[in-house]
């Protein structure tokens, strides 16, 4: 037997919870939305969210309001530790300036508009 599918909301809220300490939380099906019961020294709070989701943006906007209501309850976030490897630097594969392009004869190129300037002068005489 196959575990039940879960959502994107319930992994992304699991995986935020782990960041705030002395957070917990239950969750109750509804009929079309879940509810999330979040607690944090013995006060309560609730915030619904959809069953199914809706688009990409959807888990990312749900941590996003979890979290100011955390907050506003006067949890702490813990930080994350930055990594101590050296900064990687940036792939030059190509050259910073392009180099001009030599015309196929090897000399300089010919100026396209010469003849056209030629008839306009002998024309203006």
């Amino acid at each position: 037997m196959t575990a039940p599918r879960r959502s994107e909301y319930d992994l992304a809220t699991e995986r935020e919870l782990i960041m705030w300490p002395g957070v917990t939380c239950r969750q109750d099906r509804r009929s079309k939305h879940c509810a999330l019961i979040l607690t944090f020294r013995g006060e309560e709070r609730m915030m619904t969210y959809p069953a199914t989701g809706s688009d990409v943006r959807g888990p990312r906007n749900h941590v996003r309001d979890m979290r100011a209501i955390l907050r506003g309850m006067g949890a702490y976030r813990v930080e994350r530790t930055k990594s101590t490897a050296p900064r990687r630097g940036r792939n030059r594969t190509t050259p910073n300036r392009l180099q001009t392009i030599e015309h196929a004869s090897g000399g300089p190129r010919r100026d396209p508009w010469e003849p056209l300037r030629a008839m306009i002068i002998e024309g203006a005489t």
